[in-house]
């Protein structure tokens, strides 16, 4: 089962970007439905227990200039325990046109955003009690550990599923990261310049 909101502004760009995110949800339940079919026959042993998908997609922010969409995917295929994981999806408008952006475009080259991550959430994490951060399993993150993160004019929310840094029983955990924090860093020229008169930021810079 899987649920996608739907932009009712009848726009062209708007209309794509709604056709978008269906399609990357039903394809996410199209292909878990392929594997059910491969795997799970009549005289499988976890036949009866059946296996099961349930994929939420919401809208964390949105604006002409600037959305960010957080999905949740939880799934079970037998064992003890089902798994959760996320995927996000942030678009910015370009010449009316959306397009999907990653990490480093909000951030200036060549700077420290990587570093200044890494221990803000190394730090908060360990806050939360997150297993592997206290037990210093896990000291640092590199940027790939940042691949899920949705936007809003407060900050980043950075989103870890279970057992990326803490046991399964401990669920998923997330990070905020305040504008404030990442100011110096921050490409305001960028996608996130949409935001920048509520930070006092000049079109010179930071």
């Amino acid at each position: 089962m899987g649920t996608f909101p739907v932009f009712l502004d009848k726009n062209e760009p708007l209309t794509i970007l709604s056709q978008a995110i269906r399609d990357s949800v039903e394809t996410r339940v199209n292909n878990f439905l392929m594997l059910g079919k491969e795997y799970l026959t009549p005289d499988a042993p976890l036949y009866e227990l059946g296996w099961d998908q349930s994929i939420e997609c919401r809208i964390h922010f949105f604006s002409p200039e600037l959305i960010s969409l957080l999905i949740s995917i939880s799934e079970y295929t037998g064992g003890a325990h089902g798994n959760l994981r996320f995927r996000t999806l942030n678009y910015t408008s370009i010449e009316r046109n959306f397009r999907e952006l990653t990490l480093n475009e909000l951030f200036l080259p060549n700077s420290n955003y990587v570093d200044i991550l890494s221990r803000l959430c190394v730090n908060d994490l360990k806050i939360q009690g997150a297993s592997l951060i206290t037990s210093q399993q896990v000291k640092t993150f590199s940027e790939s550990d940042f691949s899920e993160f949705t936007i809003n004019p407060a900050g980043l929310t950075i989103y870890f599923a279970p057992y990326e840094v803490g046991a399964y029983a401990e669920g998923p955990y997330q990070v905020f990261i305040p504008f404030n924090l990442l100011k110096d860093v921050i490409d305001w020229n960028g996608p996130l310049g949409v935001f920048k008169h509520l930070y006092k930021i000049t079109n010179s810079g930071s």
